[in-house]
């Protein structure tokens, strides 16, 4: 009986001795991993501007003449590029209108190139064609025109006629090689024509 009552008093200090004896491992909590989402810093900033070699540079130029011929006959959109007087005579046939023509033959080609746009055949009198912007993007030179229609309540003739927009270009302005390409585009950038600079 006495033994039993030792062991039980025995007991729980027995059971303290072995708890305070054992270690319990120290909790340890997962960091995450490293993130690899891209950060700003290691973002790609490479500036994708296109660069001063492929920029389109404005070249200004005055109008020469602008109409509607009659007897041109250029069945589509033409682009003239002309920098002799040899030249003039081509273009004096496109426009069949003599005052146009004693006013090309006053170019100074020394110092200016013409260049003719013509819209090919319209249904009837009161279009235009206007030449909006010339750029040069490296060797070559882009035009953009619109092709303007009479207004809806304007009386016009119904007659094919063939508009044209002729104007003079400095030379200075241009940076040209020998066959150079002149290209000319509508005004929501569809091909229309291309040329050859006659020099």
């Amino acid at each position: 009986m006495l033994s039993n009552v030792l062991t039980l008093r025995l007991f729980p200090f027995a059971l303290t001795s072995l708890l305070l004896g054992c270690q319990v491992p120290e909790a340890r909590v997962s960091s995450p991993p490293p993130s690899t989402s891209p950060t700003t810093d290691a973002l790609d900033t490479t500036d994708t501007t296109p660069t001063s070699n492929s920029a389109m540079s404005p070249i200004p130029f005055s109008t020469l003449a602008q109409g509607n011929a009659l007897t041109t006959g250029l069945e589509e959109p033409t682009l003239l590029v002309m920098g002799d007087a040899a030249s003039v005579d081509q273009i004096s046939s496109m426009v069949d209108n003599p005052a146009v023509v004693d006013q090309i033959k006053t170019v100074d080609f020394t110092k200016a190139y013409i260049v003719a746009v013509f819209a090919g055949p319209v249904e009837s009198g009161g279009y235009s064609i206007d030449v909006q912007t010339i750029s040069q993007q490296g060797a070559g030179v882009n035009l953009q025109v619109q092709v303007v229609p009479p207004p809806a309540d304007r009386m016009v003739p119904t007659v094919i006629s063939y508009p044209y927009h002729i104007v003079t270009v400095d030379r200075q302005s241009l940076t040209l090689v020998p066959g150079a390409a002149w290209s000319m585009f509508s005004a929501d950038g569809k091909f229309m024509a291309d040329t050859q600079l006659v020099d």
